[in-house]
């Protein structure tokens, strides 16, 4: 078992990897969209998704995700998706950090508005700083009004101003309501 475990560790696969494999290791320092690009055209990315949608359906994968509900991971991402330039974010906490903000920027997607906890502005600002994103608008909420059942008018028209292609709901889970009934 050890044996294995030690094989398969990175370090000892980038040891054994051949020339031609080592530029698909991450390189240390580089923001994913910069190592992603550089590895791969956009336009053999936009065929590899293609070509990943047409054969999800031909396998008629959908009718396995109740059964195997893991394979939602791996569900095609929706035709519309490439169409998504603009993102309003609610929420940036560890998640949108760890998750979100990565594949936004792997896909060149611009913030429109990030809505946040006012008691969260300098880290919001100083993480969106430190990995070279930034948002058109930022609307801070008082931290009183973090779980109220509805948005307050200036955030409701914000939404509305935002002309944004997508929303993306990253906030404690409690106060999830208000964005979505808006």
């Amino acid at each position: 078992l050890e044996a294995v475990v030690s094989r398969n560790k990175i370090h000892a696969r980038r040891t054994a990897a051949s020339a031609g494999d080592k530029k698909y290791f991450r390189r240390g320092a580089t923001t994913v969209d910069e190592e992603w690009h550089s590895l791969i055209p956009e336009a053999s990315r936009v065929r590899v998704q293609r070509l990943f949608n047409l054969r999800w359906k031909d396998l008629h994968m959908d009718e396995l995700l109740d059964a195997h509900p893991f394979l939602r991971r791996y569900l095609p991402t929706p035709k519309r998706a490439g169409d998504i330039r603009r993102v309003v974010i609610a929420g940036l906490g560890f998640h949108c950090r760890r998750i979100y903000i990565p594949r936004l920027q792997l896909r060149r997607v611009k913030l429109a508005l990030v809505v946040d906890l006012d008691s969260q502005r300098e880290s919001v600002e100083a993480f969106l700083r430190g990995h070279g994103v930034e948002a058109e608008r930022y609307l801070w909420v008082p931290t009183s009004d973090r779980c109220k059942p509805t948005l307050s008018g200036e955030i409701a028209a914000a939404l509305a101003a935002a002309d944004a292609d997508g929303l993306i709901v990253s906030s404690d889970p409690l106060a999830h309501e208000p964005y979505l009934r808006w």
